[in-house]
């Protein structure tokens, strides 16, 4: 009998020999956890949106002070983030939504299938020369922004306003508000040119960092133009206010043109805009004649005359690109592949490695002069759109954007911004769409909803 005082096997040697066996199929079922994780938050944001959205809303609020993520789990060598966790769950819930593309117009479809197609070819170009973990490292933003913006599309019938999307700019702008308050109150507003350490790394002194802020700003525009409540309106004046103590000048510059381009658009919007430059001039001169205002003015010329930063990545702009115009033809019009790095040498003799301040130039550096024409027509033809539809709201946030991708690499935190922005109509299944009818405000500020 087995396991009995006559078996030929020792049953002391038998119970090791299960265990090991035992072992050997946990570790399989535990190499399957990751796709049964990832299954289950699909199903979830397929089911309810609002936890995506509350996701992403999070990590704008957190993105100046989570700035070194712990990696979830190593892929071949590729460290994945929180942030590629997130773009990887939106990423497969559009595409397992049947017909995701079919409402596309073609020539969207062959502008930004462009510009994927050229981020692809280069990037199995730096996984071959370079490896995954370095072509990985400098795509991943890149993969962040599409999957993110693309999964925003298909929960919009653009070019509406959806309920959805209003949700998230409060959720959002309140909880920059919050990081503000406690920011300003733990070290003040912060220099221009000052760097403190958050969590081993340098950023700003600032309350805000410069993505954070132009978010809040573009999201204080479209409520003060959205909203009919008047309180609701001061809360967005409010935000506005906040994003410029922030002293990030881009972002200035980003919304003067956000600004401008509404009081184009929108003439009866100029009257609300005229009432409320009007009262923020009074306030701020009895705030001037009681000399309230005088650190804080001293802190804006300094913002305002600081040249240096822009010096310098202008500066850096040419030199890579002057690299790159020497390596031929071929990679003028296709880019380095990612993983080339953004190696130059400044005229004081150091080395820099970190990457340009400017969308575009990192754009032509990887995907060349094609990829980043298909993306400056494909960005116009969203002002375009906006502007047909009489969508203030997009023609400022794209206009926004534009602006400040001449300063910095946007990231999938403007990803909401930058699907109404693009204006591409991508609603599979509309009818279950939870959106928000044109509101009475919007006709009479010339801002007509097109279904």
């Amino acid at each position: 009998m087995p396991g009995g005082p006559h078996s030929d096997v020792p049953s002391g040697r038998r119970a090791p020999v299960v265990f090991v066996l035992l072992g050997s199929v946990l570790s399989k079922l535990l190499l399957l956890l990751p796709l049964v994780v990832l299954v289950a938050l699909v199903a979830l944001a397929r089911r309810h949106p609002m936890v995506a959205w509350l996701t992403l809303a999070g990590l704008v609020i957190a993105a100046g002070d989570w700035t070194n993520p712990g990696a979830l789990m190593n892929v071949g060598g590729l460290a994945i983030y929180p942030q590629d966790a997130t773009a990887i769950v939106l990423l497969v819930a559009v595409f397992t939504t049947p017909g995701v593309l079919k409402r596309a117009e073609p020539a969207d479809l062959a502008l930004w299938g462009m510009v994927a197609a050229l981020v692809l070819i280069s990037l199995v170009r730096g996984f071959s020369e370079f490896g995954a973990a370095t072509a990985g490292n400098e795509v991943r933003a890149i993969v962040q922004l599409a999957a993110a913006t693309l999964w925003v599309w298909t929960r919009m019938p653009l070019p509406q306003f959806s309920r959805e999307l209003r949700r998230w700019c409060w959720v959002t702008a309140l909880g920059l508000t919050v990081v503000v308050s406690i920011h300003i109150w733990h070290r003040g507003l912060g220099n221009v040119d000052e760097l403190i350490l958050v969590n081993g790394d340098e950023v700003t002194s600032r309350p805000l960092v410069a993505t954070q802020a132009l978010i809040l700003g573009l999201i204080g525009l479209a409520l003060l133009v959205r909203e009919t409540r008047f309180t609701l309106r001061l809360v967005a004046v409010g935000f506005l206010t906040l994003c410029a103590l922030c002293q990030q000048r881009s972002v200035w510059a980003a919304l003067i043109l956000a600004v401008a381009s509404l009081a184009l658009l929108a003439p009866k919007l100029r009257a609300r805009l005229f009432g409320l430059g009007l009262l923020t001039g009074l306030v701020v001169l009895v705030l001037y004649s009681a000399g309230t205002l005088d650190p804080l003015i001293h802190k804006f010329e300094l913002a305002y005359h600081s040249r240096g930063t822009f010096v310098d990545r202008q500066l850096a702009w040419r030199t890579l690109v002057g690299q790159q115009n020497q390596m031929g033809s071929t990679t003028v019009l296709l880019g380095q592949p990612f993983g080339s790095g953004y190696v130059r040498r400044e005229p004081n003799g150091t080395i820099e490695y970190f990457a340009p301040h400017n969308y575009y130039v990192s754009l032509y550096l990887r995907i060349g002069l094609i990829g980043v024409t298909a993306f400056v027509l494909a960005m116009g033809r969203g002002v375009w759109r906006n502007l047909k539809s009489r969508q203030a709201v997009g023609v400022a946030w794209a206009v926004g954007l534009m602006t400040f991708c001449y300063a910095y690499n946007i990231q999938l935190y403007v990803a909401p911004l930058l699907a109404v922005a693009i204006g591409v109509t991508l609603a599979p299944s509309a009818g279950d769409q939870e959106s928000t009818p044109p509101q009475p405000d919007d006709v009479r500020s010339g801002v007509v909803a097109v279904p």
